[in-house]
């Protein structure tokens, strides 16, 4: 008992120490400590292509998550995407409202009909939800208490598509090969239901041959290796976007620490 009593504590102490250094490396760096970042959760993000079956909107999430994770910036309460869809419960909520107001119209009841309208800042879908839109208080709210955090963050794959292009000089052919994939990324505030930031971003995977005397150099075929660097280039610029923004006040207001 005492031996277990005794490695707790050790592994207690490691785990402070290995906190209170990170604080003192990121204070010298300027970032925030752990206690004023802001607390996240990533949402199960949306795909809005044709192209469900690939799953990218689940692949192009973990990349968002990896990126933010290596920020140290955010206070992300889960380490993978949760479960919950916004733009599934959106689909039910507004599935219940379209029932009630076809009741309320075969009633007459068009005082109802008319106070469902809202008030034109409330968001038609999550993947058109722009700054200053407003999702439903209930959902974020639920979702964010659960979690136990301030801000959603939740993004879509808004298309993608590849092409093949060819040309030739005087010294050879040339070849390209690539795939892009346009995707957005938002924040959302828990207790508001309000869109406070939004970016889109478009990414692309590109390779090259080129056939000069009979020497071929690259390979210009469609591979998973562009697919894959074209989200991952998708990922990296709308993440380097949001901590532009926050460096900049214009997300979250949070005082960096440590600078002179």
């Amino acid at each position: 008992m005492k031996k277990l009593l005794l490695i707790i504590a050790c592994l207690w102490i490691c785990t402070s120490a290995v906190r209170c250094y990170a604080e003192q490396e990121d204070a010298k760096r300027g970032w925030q400590s752990w206690a004023s970042r802001p607390s996240c959760v990533l949402m199960k993000f949306t795909n809005a292509t044709r192209f469900k079956a690939l799953d990218t909107e689940e692949v192009f999430a973990e990349l968002v998550l990896e990126q933010l994770l290596a920020t140290r910036r955010f206070d992300l309460k889960e380490m993978q995407p949760i479960e919950e869809s916004i733009e599934k419960i959106l689909y039910d909520e507004r599935a219940r409202a379209a029932q009630g107001t076809a009741e309320a119209k075969q009633g007459g009841k068009l005082h109802a009909l008319f106070a469902a309208s809202g008030n034109g800042k409330n968001a038609a879908s999550i993947a058109t939800a722009q700054v200053g839109q407003i999702l439903p208080l209930m959902i974020t709210a639920a979702i964010g208490k659960k979690h136990q955090a301030d801000y959603l963050i939740q993004g879509t794959i808004l298309n993608l598509g590849s092409g093949r292009t060819a040309g030739s000089n005087l010294f050879g052919t040339t070849k390209t090969a690539n795939i892009g994939v346009v995707a957005d990324l938002r924040i959302i505030r828990a207790t508001t239901g309000e869109v406070v930031w939004t970016a889109k971003a478009t990414g692309t995977g590109k390779e090259n041959e080129t056939a000069i005397a009979g020497i071929t150099v690259g390979e210009a075929k469609l591979n998973s290796n562009l697919y894959s660097r074209a989200l991952e280039d998708a990922a990296e610029q709308l993440v380097s976007a949001l901590l532009a923004d926050m460096d900049a006040r214009k997300l979250f207001f949070r005082e960096k620490v440590g600078v002179s």
